[in-house]
């Protein structure tokens, strides 16, 4: 019996290139076309939570793209692990907990992270903002010059104007 259950979608080339290199490494599979086992693929897709091609499976544990493997040489490497890994007995309720317990702490580890980033990007928010104000400011001053320059400007071509026009009289 093959220990190895590729499910795979019809037009998948990253399946047949899994399956290409899981023949290239002489790993036996049972291929399950998506189509042909639609029953089969929900209850994956239930299990895992990630619809992805080609999942594998491998004595009742998955194996998801993207997930649990990033490329061809990741997967032969986690499945030959596994293969030659003794047979463990575990007890179900201890491997969840133990699970939970790990996603939790994952989790609050995340959460930790993310107030520190929201902290900086208020820090961030707040010098942004204080240069956008001195940008402002510097803007009302430079335009303040500018119009004080063409006041003066006019004053100086009316007085030149009135100059002009009294010596013409």
């Amino acid at each position: 019996m093959k220990d190895i259950i590729v499910y795979t979608m019809r037009n998948c080339s990253y399946c047949q290139k899994i399956k290409n290199v899981l023949d290239q490494n002489n790993l036996e599979y049972s291929e399950r076309d998506v189509s042909e086992f639609p029953h089969e693929w929900e209850k994956v897709k239930n299990i895992t939570r990630s619809p992805m091609f080609p999942t594998i499976e491998l004595n009742g544990e998955y194996f998801v793209p993207g997930r649990d493997y990033n490329n061809d040489q990741q997967l032969i490497l986690l499945l030959n692990r596994r293969l030659n890994a003794p047979k463990l007995e575990y007890d179900l309720d201890i491997l969840v907990r133990e699970g939970i317990k790990s996603l939790n702490a994952n989790l609050n580890s995340l959460q930790t992270k993310f107030v520190t980033l929201a902290k900086d990007v208020s820090q961030i928010q707040k010098i942004l903002l204080d240069i956008t104000q001195d940008a402002e400011e510097e803007v009302k001053k430079e335009d303040k010059d500018f119009f004080d320059m063409q006041q003066n400007i006019r004053e100086i071509i009316e007085t030149d104007a009135k100059n002009t026009e009294q010596e013409e009289k």
